[in-house]
C-alpha cells in the first residue's frame, strides 16, 4: 500500500480497504498526480531554472508518496556524469548517496538506465527498499530518481508505480525543455555577438576603405602632377623639334630638357616600385661585406660634380677610427647617402655640403652626418618630411621640384638595414640629417677574394672517382670550376655544357654524380633545365650556380629542384662541401695528393690572362651600348663580369659590375653612367697591378 496525503490507506486495486472508498481514493490520487504533472509543465517558463524545477518536483513527490527520503540527479552536459543536486528531506542526503553508490558499484544503476520502468532493490538498511527510475525522454536520459522507503509502511503497487512514473516523465520532459531553451538562448547570444563583431568589422572596413580612397586620391593627384609636368616638357620640346620650330642655338637646351624630364620621370617610376615593394614587405636587403672607403668614393664621384656645377663646396670628413668594412646592403646604403646628399645640394644655393663619417665609442654603430648651408626647414614642417609625397611646403615643390618620396624611401631603407634617419631640429642656418647604422664588421677583410683566402686548399677527397658536369655559358667559369674540381678531387672526370639544352641532353643520356648548373644561360636557362630534368625523373645531385645571390633567387632555385645553391664568385670551401655531400662514388685506398696552390696552377693563370685580355673589350662594348641606349646588353655583359671578377681575384670588378647590372636592369641611365665609370676605374686598377 502507499500512504496518501491524508494518512488513510487504500488496499483494493493497490490503494484501499473497500471497493467504494478505495476506488474514490484511487481517482483522487490520479487527479492529484494529474494536477502535479500540470503544475510541473506550467512552471516551464523562460525564467525557471533547472534547480527550481527539481526543487518543485521533490516537493510534489514527497507530498504524494510515503518515501522516507528521495534525491534527483541530473546529467552534466559536459562530462555526462550524474550529479545529485536535490534531496528531501535534506538530512537524509548521505543515506541516498550511500545506497546509490552501492548500486553504481554492483552495476544496477547502469542497468536501471536501460529500463523503461522503476526498479525496486533491497537497501543496505534493514527493512528498507531503494527505488530507482531513470528520468528519460525520447531523445536522451536526463537524470535519475532515487527514493528510500520502509517495506513495512509502504507497499507500492503497479498502479502507484505508474503514477510515480507519470510525475518523473513530466519532470524529465520539462528538464529537456529547459536544456533546449538554454541551448537556443546561447545560440542567440552567440549569433548576436557574431552580428555585433561583424558589424564592427564592416564599419572598420568601411573606415579603412574611406581612408584608402582618400589616400588613393591624394596619390593620384601627386602622381598626375609629377608625371604630367615632365611629360609636358618632353612632348612639347619633341613636337617643336620635330616641326623645326626650335632655333639652332636652342636645340641643345631643348634636348637637355627632354633628357632631364625623362630621368625625372624614370626616378618617379622607380620610387613608386620601391614603395610598392616596401608596403607589401617584398623588398629584400642584403647583408654582405662592404668596404666603407669604396662606398664613400663612389658617392663622391657622383655628388662632387653636382656640387661643382652649382658652385658650392663638398667635403667628406672621415673621423678615425673607422671600420674598414661593415656588413650591410651596398646598394641601399648608396641610395640613402645619394638621396640625403642630393637633397642637400638641391636646397643649397651657396656655401657648402659636408658628409661626416664616424664610429661610436663602443664600435657598435656607424654615423653618417649630412650638413648643408641651405634654406633650412621650418619647425612647423619638420614632422611631415618623412611622409610620402610631402615636402616642406608647396612653394618648395614649385621652386625645386621633386616628388617628396626621397626621404620617405631613405628612412624605409635605413630601417630595413637596422638603422634610423633623424633630422637635427636644433640646426640653424641650414639642415643636418643623421643616418645611424649597425657597425657589424665581417669576419674576413673585405677586398680579399675567396681564392686569396684559400690560397692553399687541401684536397676534398683525392680518392673519389666519378663524373661532374659543369653547365655555364661563360668559358672562363667552365674552366675555373674544372680547375677547382681538379684541385679538390683530381680523379674526378669533369665535362662541360654551354647551355641548358646541352646539359639536359647529356644528363639524360649518361647521368652524372653532380651537375653544377648556371641559372642564366642562352637557349634554356638553368631553372628550366633543372625543372625538365626533375620532370624526366633525373635523381642526380644538381647544384645551382648564380651571381644573383638573394633569398628570392635561392628559393627559386630550390623550388625548381636544385639540391644546393652556390653564389658567384665561387667559394672553394662551399664547393668542397657540395662535393663531399653529394658525391656517390666509393672511396679508394691510397694517400690524398699533396695540397696545391690554385694560383700556381698554369691552367688558372691561362684563363685568368684570357679574362684580363677581354676586360677592355667588354668595357668598350658597354660604352657603345650606352650610346645606343641598349641597357639590356650592358646588363648582360655586367652579369658576366659580376660572376667572373671575384673568381679571378678582382673583387672590386665583381662588385661594381653587380651595381652596374642592377642599374641597367632598372633602366636608370644616370646610375648606369656613374657605375660604368666606377667599373672603368676598377678595370684600370686591375690591369695596372
Amino acid at each position: 500500500m502507499i500512504r496518501l496525503d491524508d494518512g488513510t490507506h487504500a488496499e483494493d486495486d493497490g490503494f484501499g480497504d473497500g471497493a467504494g472508498d478505495g476506488l474514490r481514493r484511487w481517482f483522487s490520487a490520479v487527479l492529484e498526480v494529474g494536477d502535479v504533472v500540470s503544475e510541473l509543465q506550467a512552471v516551464n517558463n523562460p525564467d525557471i531554472t533547472e534547480a527550481e524545477l527539481l526543487r518543485e518536483a521533490c516537493d510534489r513527490i514527497v507530498h504524494l508518496f510515503s518515501f522516507e527520503c528521495i534525491g534527483i540527479a541530473t546529467v552534466d552536459e559536459r562530462s555526462n556524469d550524474f550529479c545529485f543536486s536535490e534531496f528531501a528531506p535534506g538530512g537524509r542526503r548521505d543515506d541516498i548517496l550511500r545506497e546509490v553508490n552501492r548500486r553504481i558499484e554492483d552495476g544496477h544503476f547502469a542497468w536501471t538506465l536501460r529500463q523503461t520502468r522503476p526498479v525496486i532493490l533491497p537497501a543496505e538498511e534493514r527493512g528498507c527498499m531503494l527505488l530507482l527510475c531513470a528520468l528519460s525522454t525520447r531523445n536522451r536520459v536526463r537524470g535519475m530518481f532515487a527514493g528510500l522507503f520502509s517495506s513495512e509502511n509502504m507497499e507500492i503497487s503497479e498502479a502507484a508505480l505508474n503514477l510515480l512514473l507519470m510525475v518523473l516523465a513530466s519532470t524529465a520532459s520539462t528538464l529537456e525543455s529547459i536544456a533546449f531553451r538554454r541551448l537556443i538562448q546561447q545560440q542567440n547570444r552567440d549569433l548576436e555577438q557574431r552580428v555585433m563583431e561583424r558589424t564592427w568589422e564592416l564599419e572598420a572596413a568601411r573606415r579603412a576603405a574611406d581612408a584608402a580612397n582618400r589616400a588613393k586620391s591624394a596619390f593620384l593627384a601627386n602622381m598626375s602632377h609629377e608625371i604630367r609636368t615632365p611629360l609636358t616638357s618632353i612632348i612639347g620640346f619633341a613636337d617643336m623639334l620635330h616641326k623645326g620650330l626650335v632655333p639652332v642655338e636652342d636645340r641643345d637646351t631643348a634636348i637637355d630638357s627632354i633628357e632631364r624630364s625623362g630621368q625625372h620621370l624614370l626616378q618617379v617610376v622607380n620610387d613608386i616600385l620601391d614603395i610598392s615593394k616596401i608596403e607589401s614587405e617584398c623588398l629584400e636587403v642584403e647583408s654582405v661585406p662592404v668596404a666603407l672607403h669604396k662606398i664613400l668614393s663612389d658617392v663622391e664621384i657622383i655628388i662632387a660634380p653636382q656640387a661643382a656645377k652649382k658652385g658650392i663646396a663638398f667635403y667628406i670628413h672621415r673621423h678615425d677610427p673607422l671600420p674598414g668594412a661593415v656588413l650591410t646592403d651596398p646598394l641601399r646604403l648608396r641610395q640613402i647617402l645619394l638621396n640625403l646628399l642630393g637633397n642637400a645640394i638641391k636646397f643649397t644655393e651657396r656655401g657648402q655640403v659636408t658628409l661626416d663619417v664616424r664610429g661610436s665609442g663602443d664600435k657598435r654603430t656607424l654615423e653618417f652626418e649630412i650638413t648643408d648651408t641651405g634654406i633650412g626647414i621650418s619647425p612647423d614642417r619638420q614632422d611631415a618630411l618623412f611622409r610620402p609625397f610631402h615636402q616642406a611646403d608647396a612653394s618648395i615643390s614649385r621652386r625645386f621640384g621633386g616628388t617628396g618620396l626621397g626621404l620617405y624611401l631613405a628612412r624605409q631603407y635605413a630601417e630595413l638595414l637596422g638603422g634610423a634617419i633623424t633630422l637635427d631640429k636644433g640646426c640653424v642656418n641650414g639642415s643636418r640629417f643623421r643616418l645611424v647604422l649597425p657597425a657589424i664588421e665581417p669576419a674576413e677583410q673585405v677586398g680579399r677574394t675567396v681564392v686569396q683566402a684559400s690560397e692553399t686548399v687541401g684536397s676534398a677527397d683525392g680518392g673519389l672517382h666519378g663524373r661532374v658536369l659543369v653547365a655555364d655559358d661563360t668559358p672562363e667559369n667552365r674552366h675555373l670550376i674544372s680547375l677547382y674540381m681538379r684541385m679538390l678531387a683530381p680523379a674526378v672526370a669533369v665535362e662541360t655544357a654551354v647551355n641548358g639544352v646541352e646539359a639536359v641532353e647529356r644528363a639524360l643520356r649518361d647521368p652524372f654524380d653532380i651537375i653544377f648548373m648556371d641559372m642564366q644561360m642562352p637557349e634554356m636557362d638553368g631553372v628550366s633545365a633543372t625543372q625538365l630534368l626533375r620532370q624526366a625523373g633525373y635523381r642526380g645531385a644538381i647544384t645551382a650556380l648564380t651571381a644573383n645571390a638573394t633569398k628570392e633567387d635561392r628559393a627559386r632555385c630550390i623550388a625548381a629542384g636544385c639540391d644546393e645553391f652556390l653564389s658567384k664568385p665561387i667559394n672553394v670551401d662551399d664547393l668542397r662541401r657540395a662535393v663531399q655531400r653529394f658525391f656517390m662514388a666509393k672511396r679508394e685506398g691510397g694517400d690524398a695528393p699533396a695540397q696545391r696552390n690554385l694560383y700556381d696552377m698554369p691552367e688558372f693563370q691561362t684563363i685568368k690572362t684570357q679574362f684580363e685580355a677581354e676586360l677592355e673589350g667588354c668595357l668598350e662594348r658597354m660604352r657603345k651600348s650606352q650610346e645606343c641606349n641598349d641597357l639590356q646588353d650592358i646588363a648582360a655583359v655586367a652579369h658576366r663580369l659580376k660572376g667572373s671578377g671575384g673568381s679571378f681575384g678582382y673583387e672590386n670588378i665583381g662588385e661594381s659590375s653587380a651595381l652596374l647590372e642592377r642599374a641597367a636592369r632598372e633602366g636608370d641611365n644616370a646610375l648606369v653612367r656613374s657605375y660604368l665609370e666606377i667599373l672603368a676605374r676598377d678595370i684600370a686598377t686591375a690591369l695596372s697591378s
